[in-house]
């Protein structure tokens, strides 16, 4: 047997005590990264703003309890009271400013890659789990989720993932397996996750698992272990269903993609697929097969915690096939965040030399991912201070429309969120923000050619445009845009709204006038679907103000201009699109699944007591 075997920690038993020459070497590790993360010179973008708005009041704070997050009733249809909580801490003690948000991810992260160790020490040798600690911690596909602040969905859920895992393993080595003993804890970090981001539910499914790693073979015990936790998933689905009316929630348009494979895949080429990145996989490949014909069948089985790591990192990273499978892009990587810590620990089975081979080839690209962020953040900082500039000299109470590119590259700036700038917390007093942006290919400049007549644009119909509204509009209720004594042939309406301007052309009524209806199921030009309405829906939702801003154009027959309204006008829309939106699909079938489960996982494991009466097998000698 040899000296690395030797060390290796027994499944049956807790992990020896950590050499006392391994510690500088986790300080060093730690400290690197503290160094490469850090929040210093970095800036607030895109979805923060939103985020620190939302968490400025108690009802804020409060209502993503009880409701989905940031009030959002469709779009993105979450479940993350933690996150908002989190955020109203960086503004009770930081305010508005960039460091605190991102100090937070950072801290986070690093108390995450210690759990990553500890856990992994637990499968391999002392220095085989610093270095798979030391590569995941640096990794270049972290760059989003540290320095975005919302990217802490990632890296605060991953630190309960792990935290959870770490304790059931303790509970194991303690032989409290079939005994209520020590289920608290774990169950609490667990419910915790779930309070953070969606892969957490995936936790009942990775008990067994992780049990299996460790060389339980029981079925009983196995069954017995989950029950607890399907019970706990039960309540927390219920949870979920009376907060968002749906028992799982998310993007309404998202569709599992197995394209998400090829992103697990892509963790282990960070530098792209270039000469040195196809070097790097081949060397990863050569140190499996030497693994794989070295160990398979010697004094250790190593095929279980390998399979066991592959099946997690799939587990894990199922929640978010739906966005992170297509194109690879920087945006998409933090997806992989929590995957990436289970298909680590797969290379650290074969030592430290994978692992370490994997950080020589992705440190250089996160070397570069700092410069990126620090180029992105001085850009971002440039067009705070034009838009502060903007909202004092602004005069009137028309929007204020400023500079805000949606992204650069796949990583988002002032994607959402704009219209936060102009409130408090960030501005007082408040003023009405949008971003000056084609949202479609085809959108001519807002302001109206000059010279053209000015006159009071006329609205009939529902105040305010909500469900019942919208109802009405679509049965035939008269609804409709005019001007006062001009005919119009057909009209161009110039929408305004958080995520930019786009047009929509509709020919008028025989009476000259413009039908809402017709007008809300015209196609937007430059883009053949969807229809005006559900254009508008995303950012409708996601506003402050829910109204958006219009200017309308009456044409004559050669499509030439007569007039165009006195002010913008904002249109009275709620967030209540119903006819025009899919309806919520609540899944419960889901939950009665879960419920059942956990009923036989219970069935067969019996009613339990007193500690297990079998512990895993010893290592073959």
């Amino acid at each position: 047997m040899s000296a690395s075997e030797e060390r290796a920690p027994s499944p049956t038993t807790a992990p020896p005590a950590l050499p006392r020459a391994l510690l500088p070497l986790l300080g060093f590790s730690l400290a690197l990264a503290a160094w490469l993360w850090r929040p210093e010179g970095l800036a607030l973008r895109s979805d923060d703003w939103l985020a620190l708005k939302h968490a400025s009041t108690p009802a804020g704070v409060l209502g993503d309890f009880f409701g989905p997050q940031y009030g959002m009733t469709r779009i993105a249809l979450f479940h993350r009271p933690l996150i908002t909580l989190s955020f109203a801490f960086d503004l009770a003690f930081g305010g508005t400013g960039d460091f605190l948000p991102l100090l937070q991810n950072l801290c986070v992260h690093l108390a995450s890659g210690l759990l990553l160790f500890a856990i992994a020490r637990r499968f391999v040798p002392p220095p085989a789990a610093w270095a798979v600690m030391t590569a995941w911690l640096l990794h270049p596909g972290h760059r989003e989720a540290l320095f975005w602040a919302v990217g802490r969905v990632d890296t605060h859920s991953t630190f309960f993932y792990l935290l959870a895992l770490l304790l059931l393993l303790r509970r194991a080595e303690r032989r409290e397996t079939g005994s209520p003993a020590g289920l608290v804890l774990p169950l609490s970090a667990f419910a915790a996750g779930c309070l953070t981001k969606e892969p957490c539910l995936t936790l009942p499914a990775a008990v067994p698992a992780l049990l299996w790693m460790r060389g339980e073979r029981s079925l009983r015990i196995l069954a017995r272990e989950t029950a607890p936790w399907l019970f706990t998933l039960g309540f927390l689905l219920t949870w979920r269903y009376l907060a968002l009316g749906e028992v799982l929630g998310g993007y309404a348009e998202a569709r599992p993609d197995p394209r998400f494979l090829e992103g697990l895949v892509a963790f282990f080429v960070p530098g792209g697929l270039g000469t040195g990145s196809l070097v790097l996989a081949g060397l990863l490949g050569i140190s499996f097969l030497l693994f794989l014909r070295l160990r398979l069948g010697g004094s250790r089985d190593p095929a279980r915690p390998l399979l066991g790591a592959v099946f997690l990192a799939l587990l894990t990273a199922l929640p978010g096939a739906g966005a992170s499978g297509g194109p690879d892009a920087p945006a998409k990587a933090r997806y992989r965040y929590l995957p990436s810590a289970v298909m680590t620990l797969g290379l650290g089975l074969a030592g430290p030399l994978p692992p370490l081979l994997l950080l020589s080839g992705a440190l250089p690209a996160t070397l570069e991912a700092r410069r990126d962020a620090e180029r992105i953040a001085t850009e971002v900082q440039r067009l705070r201070t034009r838009i502060e500039e903007q909202l004092g000299s602004a005069r009137g109470l028309e929007p204020v429309f400023v500079e805000a590119p949606a992204g650069d590259e796949d990583k988002p700036l002032f994607h959402v969120g704009v219209d936060r700038l102009g409130l408090p917390p960030f501005h007082r007093p408040p003023r009405i923000l949008l971003p000056d942006r084609r949202l479609f290919p085809i959108a001519a400049p807002f302001p109206p050619p000059r010279g053209l007549r000015r006159l009071p644009l006329r609205y009939e119909g529902p105040r305010p445009l909500d469900d019942r509204g919208l109802r009405a509009v679509t049965l035939g209720s008269p609804a409709r845009l005019s001007f006062p004594g001009v005919h119009a042939v057909s009209w161009r309406v110039s929408w305004a709204t958080v995520f930019g301007r786009f047009e929509t052309r509709v020919p008028a009524e025989p009476d000259g006038t413009l039908s809402l209806k017709a007008l809300f199921l015209a196609p937007p030009e430059g883009r053949k679907s969807p229809s005006t309405i559900e254009a508008l829906w995303p950012a409708v939702e996601t506003a402050v103000r829910p109204e958006p801003f219009l200017r309308a154009l009456a044409l004559d027959g050669k499509g030439r201009p007569l007039c165009t309204n006195l002010r913008l006008f904002p249109l009275p829309l709620t967030r209540e699109l119903g006819p025009f939106l899919r309806p919520k699909r609540p899944g419960l079938w889901i939950l009665a699944l879960v419920l059942l489960a956990a009923a036989a996982a219970q069935r067969l494991g019996g009613s339990g007591g007193g500690s297990s009466s079998r512990s895993p097998p010893a290592p073959r000698a």
